[in-house]
């Protein structure tokens, strides 16, 4: 809003009034925090969190406009969290107001899953939207897994039941480590044999196991 001064006379008289102007109804709204397009979307790691979202509307002329309702929305990822500014409850979606600055903030927090991520705002009446992007990537590694869960074989005096080790995140996400890990194999029974004895891997390496007498076996991968 602002004042306009107005100045009157007819040469014996002058009379000032003061005009105050506000801003029209919404006609754009912007939302910051992650990438402008689908193309430049920010890669965040899973759990990654809480990342600064601001939405602000305009008027026809850029003028921002304050006490607008805004619905944030995270579209079809399954587990971010909306959080803070005027967000009535974290989840998914969420609810904002804005201020006299015509803005409105909350914070994005990414879940346990990957891929892309479009986050939206909305005015209410739903007429203007924007959006802004990320792409959710794993973590860290903090664990190794062999994989499959479970596999069938029969016994043999060499390895044949074809194994996997990866390095995956908190989440389960198979993730690079950034680095060479080392990782020794380890089994249940008196008898059995690796083919490699021990895995190098960054993301992932494929072994085999095999054992002469027949029983269930229970395989472990240890990092060095």
């Amino acid at each position: 809003a602002s004042n306009l001064g107005v100045q009157a006379s007819d040469g014996t008289a002058s009379a000032a009034n003061t005009y105050t102007l506000l801003p029209g109804p919404p006609a754009r709204i912007t939302l910051t925090g992650g990438g402008v397009s689908a193309h430049t979307a920010i890669q965040i790691p899973a759990g990654t969190g809480p990342v600064a979202l601001t939405a602000t509307v305009y008027d026809q002329y850029t003028n921002a406009v304050p006490g607008v309702t805004v619905d944030l929305t995270t579209g079809s990822y399954p587990d971010a969290t909306l959080t803070g500014g005027t967000c009535v409850t974290a989840g998914t979606s969420c609810t904002l107001t804005t201020g006299t600055g015509g803005t409105a903030s909350a914070s994005f927090t990414a879940g346990g899953h990957t891929g892309p991520v479009t986050v939206t705002a909305t005015t209410t009446p739903g007429t203007y939207s924007a959006s802004t992007y990320f792409t959710v990537v794993p973590a860290a590694p903090t664990q190794l897994v062999v994989t499959p869960a479970t596999a069938n074989g029969t016994a043999s005096a060499t390895a044949n039941v074809p194994l996997t080790v990866r390095a995956v995140d908190q989440f389960g996400n198979q993730t690079n480590a950034g680095g060479t890990i080392h990782a020794v194999l380890h089994s249940t029974g008196a008898t059995y044999e690796f083919n490699p004895v021990a895995a190098t891997l960054t993301s992932s390496a494929s072994v085999s196991f095999g054992a002469t007498a027949v029983g269930t076996y229970t395989v472990t991968a240890t990092a060095t």
